[in-house]
């Protein structure tokens, strides 16, 4: 039987593969961002910190397939409890407004994402893994003066069950190859 971990980076190399081979005049776009994450636990709020960078592919002017990968840049701590989202993978499908005179689109995305959460410290569990469906909503808006470069915005929630939610807010620079 497959592991968990195996199955994720195997859904994430299949997805990314499709990214590159799927048709269409743009070859593919890149997004680094730093996010800051609230991570609710039973009403308790922590806020740490990712590195995040985003692969997509546009299928037509409005619809697109992306991967996204984050990484802990920052963990944030309350009563002795150290909590850090050491990874983040998701893959989504993006539809996105048609892209105006003023270069700024409106987007949302909806998919599936797995997080993992370590803890250390008072209280400290072993390390967790959660998976759920995900969705969220950006704008990018293009840059005036270097062609192929935008900015962007995005607020995603990844994951809400049983009293713990995660959901980041993210500032991004975007370039399209």
């Amino acid at each position: 039987m497959m592991s968990y971990k195996c199955l994720r980076y195997c859904t994430a190399v299949c997805l990314l593969s499709a990214v590159w081979v799927a048709p269409v005049k743009a070859a593919f776009y890149s997004d680094v961002a730093v996010e800051y994450l609230n991570v609710k636990i039973d009403g308790k709020k922590l806020h740490p910190w990712n590195g995040r960078i985003k692969l997509g592919k546009p299928l037509s002017r409005e619809l697109a397939i992306e991967a996204h990968y984050a990484s802990a840049i920052q963990d944030d701590e309350i009563n002795g409890l150290k909590l850090e989202v050491s990874e983040n993978m998701a893959a989504y499908a993006r539809y996105q407004s048609p892209d105006t005179y003023s270069g700024m689109v409106m987007y949302l995305i909806a998919g599936y994402a797995w997080t993992t959460i370590e803890t250390s410290g008072a209280y400290a569990i072993p390390e967790q893994e959660f998976e759920s469906f995900s969705w969220g909503i950006g704008i990018e808006e293009r840059a005036q003066t270097v062609r192929n470069m935008g900015y962007s915005f995005q607020y995603t929630r990844y994951y809400d069950n049983d009293g713990f939610t995660l959901e980041g807010f993210s500032l991004g620079v975007r370039y399209d190859f």
